[in-house]
């Protein structure tokens, strides 16, 4: 808890951004612990090279202060060993892990402040290896950027040989000894503060990087998101406007069969219907999404038609689940009406007069809504036969256009819109029909503002 109070207060890294956050300390520290090893090296070797020179001009001849103090000097070059694991550490393709990066910096320093403190000890330096000692500690906790458990092992690292360096030369007077241990508290204490708030300014650029990156990201997002959108709307409206024509066609052609077969009585309440129907059409065509009210009111307009074409040949259920709400939920419009229109025409069309059924059921299901259309026709493979042996070649794109609409409506509102087809068939493998299934989300319907 020492490290939470008043000027000591360490900030925390969240979990989920530390060993990023330690991946941007070890790519500032490494370079600077690779410094500090190899400038041991360096004046060790210089220091080496003088005692040589030393031993030729006969320094050492009994005196085993001056062979202790070459010893010495020989432990400081032991600094190349964190050096040279330094370079392996810049260039080894394996990642370097924070820790063996902070220990290999302890490991430098404690080279270098024993070193330091033998000299202190053999007198070569005396005092003025405190000020060595004030710099050293000066530069750790300045130049690096050390968590706190870290930064504090450095700081006790170079406090204790100081501490026995006063203790050692102070010893006989006490004053002396206090006043030297408070100038030197005096210079860690605030170095170490510093260092702290630091770590701690460096903590927070790091983190506000973050987060205006996950910013940045996010409103990416919703921007590629909007634009896929409003080209997904687009492209649906396009499908919907090249449905629109060949819906009407169809329609036409049966009012023109009606004119043709039957009286103007029969024709007029035909064209009352299909104005009815036209209506809908164009108020639906205009919006991205129906009610599912009117678009059941469509479908129930578009199959009285088809009855009236066909002389009501086949016969016609509607089911809807009473848990819809269907005033108040909406769905793509014109999605149901190729599948029904497949039915009438490639299965129903053929049947004997009063034999054909065709069933349409609304369901609700968790995920939207159920839509069932169901025939008794000659069946999907029966119906290609005859058409291909057909001088006309037509064929209608009315279920491949909403195949490619429910795959934009997945693709923009991200649901789950699917269509199932099934071949009807008895124990005979003899065809009984074709069942359709649509599954279609339910979108809520908007407030009237």
């Amino acid at each position: 808890m020492f490290h939470n109070i008043f000027i000591f207060k360490h900030d925390i890294v969240p979990e989920e951004n530390k060993e990023e956050f330690r991946k941007e300390l070890l790519k500032e520290n490494l370079s600077k612990t690779k410094v500090v090893a190899w400038l041991g090296v360096f004046f060790a070797s210089f220091l080496v090279c003088i005692n040589i020179l030393r031993f030729f001009d006969g320094a050492f001849d009994n005196n085993n202060l001056a062979i202790l103090d070459a010893i010495n000097h020989v432990w400081l070059a032991f600094t190349i060993f964190p050096a040279l694991a330094s370079l392996k550490m810049n260039s080894d393709e394996n990642e370097v892990s924070y820790q063996e990066m902070n220990k290999l910096l302890l490991a430098s320093l404690f080279i270098v402040c024993s070193a330091l403190l033998v000299m202190a000890f053999i007198s070569f330096y005396g005092r003025n290896t405190l000020t060595l000692f004030g710099i050293l500690v000066f530069i750790m906790n300045l130049i690096f950027i050390l968590d706190f458990k870290f930064k504090v092992a450095l700081n006790i690292l170079a406090f204790v040989p100081m501490s026995l360096l006063i203790i050692f030369f102070d010893r006989d007077n006490l004053m002396d000894m206090l006043i030297h241990f408070t100038e030197v508290l005096g210079f860690l204490i605030p170095s170490f503060v510093i260092s702290i708030n630091h770590y701690n300014a460096r903590l927070k650029q790091f983190l506000d990087e973050k987060k205006l990156e996950s910013n940045s990201l996010l409103i990416e997002e919703v921007l590629v998101d909007n634009f896929n959108k409003k080209v997904s709307e687009i492209e649906m409206n396009a499908m919907r406007a090249q449905m629109n024509p060949h819906f009407l066609f169809n329609c036409l052609n049966s009012i023109k069969y009606v004119i043709v077969q039957n009286d103007a009585k029969t024709a007029a309440a035909y064209l009352t219907k299909f104005a009815r129907l036209i209506r809908l059409i164009l108020n639906n065509s205009k919006s991205r999404m129906v009610t599912l009210a009117d678009e059941i009111d469509a479908l129930r307009l578009y199959v009285d038609m088809e009855q009236f074409r066909f002389n009501h040949a086949f016969q016609v259920t509607f089911m809807i689940d009473p848990r819809l709400t269907i005033e108040s939920v909406e769905i793509p419009p014109m999605i149901l009406q190729p599948y029904i229109e497949n039915a009438i025409q490639h299965g129903l069309r053929l049947k004997p007069k009063g034999e054909g059924r065709l069933k349409i059921e609304l369901k609700k299901i968790d995920k939207g809504v159920l839509f069932l259309i169901e025939d008794n026709g000659i069946g999907r493979e029966y119906s290609e036969n005859l058409r291909k042996n057909r001088a006309s070649k037509h064929k209608s794109f009315g279920t491949k256009i909403t195949l490619d609409r429910i795959k934009l409506i997945n693709e923009t509102y991200r649901v789950d819109a699917k269509v199932t087809t099934l071949d009807l068939k008895d124990e005979h493998a003899q065809p009984l029909g074709t069942r359709v299934l649509v599954q279609l989300p339910l979108f809520k319907k908007p407030q009237a503002t």
